[in-house]
């Protein structure tokens, strides 16, 4: 069946390194399109200093990480270390005191990391981060998580929490520097005026 979503996952080794590796192909008017995602399974993972980051910078970050009423962005481009970043930033912050929960696409998933509540959303069933959003604020979390922010109406669903409960929110997006981030969510169309109210930094 080359017409049908297909999907399915299988782990791969390069030399030394394994990767959790996710297939997923779909049927065009032209003809098919598969994509494959790699996952490295990593057993440690380096903090921001490790990384790089200048210790006055790296607490003005987790103070922003902990702001209620805050929004924080990490970005890069595809291979210039984002999922490092990205989980360099979860190891910053308090996952023990705290609940976070993650709305991630199946088919672009980050590496997971414990206390971190993992809700994964499918798109080809009309499933969306509005949607979850709306299902988890039940559970009353301290932070929105969403890795990959896919559009508009995802970043209004969060900065309405946001807003009438005194939540925060991390997200990610594909860019080459902080201020194409901005634009580049801006270009998704959500309330921008209320989105910029509440973002914090942007960290590339």
């Amino acid at each position: 069946d080359r017409r049908s979503q297909q999907k399915g996952k299988f782990q791969t080794g390069l030399v030394k390194d394994k990767y959790n590796t996710l297939f997923v192909s779909q049927g065009t008017p032209t003809g098919e399109v598969a994509m494959l995602t790699f996952l490295l399974i990593t057993k440690t993972t380096r903090l921001f200093d490790e990384l790089g980051m200048r210790e006055k910078m790296l607490e003005r970050l987790r103070e922003y990480l902990r702001e209620p009423q805050a929004i924080v962005v990490f970005t890069a481009l595809p291979g210039d270390g984002l999922s490092a970043s990205w989980l360099g930033m979860l190891k910053a912050i308090d996952r023990l005191m705290r609940d976070f929960v993650s709305i991630e696409d199946v088919n672009k998933r980050e590496p997971e990391l414990e206390n971190v509540d993992i809700n994964v959303y499918d798109p080809a069933k009309g499933e969306n981060v509005a949607a979850f959003v709306a299902k988890l604020k039940l559970k009353q979390p301290d932070t929105y998580i969403v890795p990959e922010i896919p559009d508009g109406a995802a970043v209004d669903a969060v900065c309405e929490q946001i807003a009438d409960e005194g939540k925060n929110a991390i997200f990610s997006i594909r860019s080459r520097e902080a201020l194409e981030a901005l634009q580049r969510i801006a270009a998704l169309k959500p309330d921008v005026p209320r989105f910029l109210k509440y973002v914090k930094a942007v960290v590339n």
